[in-house]
């Protein structure tokens, strides 16, 4: 952090970092140059030449999001106005405020990571709040009803899984920071999906007014329409960490929005 402070457009730098050989090959890359070290590592040398962000790139990873989560976090504002006494509409809110903080950090999470920490435990939190959305919204699930305090333990299984991330990150290994940025896409997703199940095959069918129902529907419909770009976005990035290829020509974070 800070390194490339001092530095401006069209300076260059070089990168030097050690690589693992398949069956004693080097990177043949252009622009690598690779010398043997000691047991069975190559030390690497690559030069860069720093060029401004593409337009493009810059409205997708920073204008899209920031602006969206501003409007996200407007809406929960609203609706903390004219509904700050109802516990539902408080979870909205909630909801609100921890999507607009993992959408306006998007373009953090993926250049400086200034605030990195902040919103992997944001994400995974924000997993553990849809799924209670849809344990209590229209109505509380069964359980609940019998045994309030389960509807606490998404947020507390959100807040161990946070502490080992954490754990994780603070580790010296560099390569736990794309597992710990996983941890915190795979809990948006998985938020997502469980709360989509609860809405489409709990709340919907069990409904007991229509207006309930109706709330159940258009919850299930908005959260089946965010469900298929996250899991794209999502699966894009593991298959690039997998196989260190682009499997999308295009922002697969701005898909999300």
């Amino acid at each position: 952090r800070g390194i490339l402070n001092n530095m401006s457009v069209g300076d260059r730098i070089t990168v030097t970092f050690s690589y693992v050989p398949v069956d004693d090959e080097l990177p043949r890359a252009a622009g690598v140059s690779c010398e043997a070290g000691g047991e069975g590592v190559a030390i690497c040398d690559v030069a860069y030449d720093l060029a401004a962000v593409p337009s493009a790139d810059l409205l997708a990873l920073f204008m899209a999001p920031f602006i969206s989560g501003m409007i996200v976090l407007a809406i929960g504002f609203v609706v903390l106005r004219f509904r700050y006494w109802d516990l539902d509409s408080f979870m909205v809110v909630v909801i609100c405020m921890l999507l607009s903080i993992f959408m306006m950090g998007m373009f953090d999470a993926v250049t400086t990571h200034r605030y990195l920490q902040l919103w992997l435990v944001n994400g995974i939190v924000l997993g553990g709040a849809l799924i209670t959305f849809g344990m209590i919204f229209p109505a509380p699930l069964l359980i609940i009803y019998k045994n309030p305090g389960l509807r606490y333990v998404p947020t507390v299984l959100s807040i161990i899984v946070s502490i080992y991330v954490m754990a994780t990150y603070q580790d010296e290994n560099a390569g736990n920071v794309g597992v710990s940025k996983q941890i915190a896409e795979v809990s948006v997703i998985m938020g997502i999906a469980i709360m989509a199940a609860l809405m489409g095959f709990y709340q919907r069918v069990r409904a007991t007014t229509v207006l309930a129902r109706d709330q159940a529907n258009s919850v299930s419909l908005g959260v089946m329409l965010a469900l298929a770009p996250t899991a794209l976005w999502f699966f894009a990035g593991v298959a690039q960490e997998l196989t260190g290829e682009l499997l999308f020509p295009f922002s697969v974070e701005a898909s999300m929005l």
